[in-house]
């Protein structure tokens, strides 16, 4: 026959031994614990030798309830509204790249007088949209090179990574405008740009900096009065600025 374990006397042992190892970590190692600690440990041994481990198992229903309580806190906190602007903006917490300095410095530009922007290479400024978005782009540290030509700057930023996207710009893109003739066919059949492509610097989705042909200057303009724009080109977000 099975001998049934008393549970009552099971309790008992389990109380004993607690006390005891409270006990000889109130008679441990001198000055391991303050007045208010050892007087703190004096309570808890007469609690515990008074009703074991009733009191250990309250406090951990209380431990338990409070981690409820704090979890369900958690889960309904209302998300503040800056926060959420920021979720939406950058939904995957991915770097914003380059952008918003390169636009800052493009301001800088607006209505200054640069004699380097009414060089003879570029008709004493009409032709300097390319020499004015290079220029900014270089004193970004994001270009090694002044380029003269739309089409030329457009290639090598490509080739450095930049992607064509669709509107709306943001600060920083940028802007290459059709053609001011538009496009015609060629022999073969190959539509061909007739006059000039105009390029410039976005600072927002609506408003841009780019050479003015009149005042030969670095201008603010909007984006989408000027000419049809043709293609928006942004930086790598890993782009160093």
């Amino acid at each position: 026959m099975t001998k049934t374990e008393n549970p009552e006397a099971a309790k008992e042992v389990n109380k004993k031994a607690t006390v005891s190892e409270l006990v000889g970590k109130l008679f441990g190692k001198p000055g391991s614990m303050t007045s208010k600690q050892r007087i703190a440990l004096i309570g808890e041994i007469i609690l515990t030798a008074t009703f074991g481990g009733k009191i250990r198992e309250l406090d951990k229903r209380i431990e338990k309830n409070n981690s409820v309580a704090n979890n369900k806190e958690k889960v309904n906190k209302p998300v503040a509204e800056d926060e959420k602007e920021e979720a939406i903006e950058n939904p995957d917490n991915k770097p914003e790249g380059p952008g918003n300095r390169l636009a800052d410095i493009a301001k800088s530009f607006i209505k200054v007088i640069n004699p380097d922007f009414r060089t003879p290479d570029v008709k004493g400024g009409i032709l300097a949209c390319a020499k004015v978005v290079t220029t900014i782009l270089q004193k970004a540290g994001l270009s090694d090179a002044i380029i003269l030509s739309v089409d030329a700057t457009a290639r090598k930023l490509k080739k450095e990574g930049w992607k064509e996207v669709a509107k709306p710009p943001k600060p920083g893109d940028v802007i290459v405008w059709a053609p001011t003739g538009g496009y015609i066919r060629d022999p073969k059949g190959v539509s061909v740009a007739k006059g000039h492509r105009h390029i410039g610097i976005a600072l927002n989705d609506t408003t841009a900096v780019s050479n003015s042909s009149r005042k030969k200057m670095a201008v603010e303009h909007n984006i989408f009065t000027k000419r049809p724009v043709e293609k928006i080109l942004r930086a790598p977000t890993d782009m160093a600025a």
